[in-house]
């Protein structure tokens, strides 16, 4: 699948292709059509929130999509 990658703090976001993700206990596969994206990513990029996530991450939030598979 494709998604937008951060892959360190400070970079330029990176256009991939990644695995698709399984999904676990209490969760649910979205194929998404389209994502938001905010300054909160910004901040993510720029290591301006209080909190450290590991990278590379992906950006964005407030997925529409429709569910294609459910976790146990």
């Amino acid at each position: 699948m494709r998604a937008a990658v951060i892959p360190k703090v400070r970079s330029r976001w990176q256009v991939e292709e990644v695995p698709v993700p399984k999904p676990a206990a209490n969760q649910v596969l979205i194929k998404i059509h389209a994502s938001g994206l905010c300054y909160s990513d910004v901040h993510l990029t720029n290591g301006d929130l209080p909190f450290s996530l590991p990278f590379p991450l992906t950006a964005g939030h407030e997925p529409v999509g429709e569910i294609v598979e459910l976790g146990d």
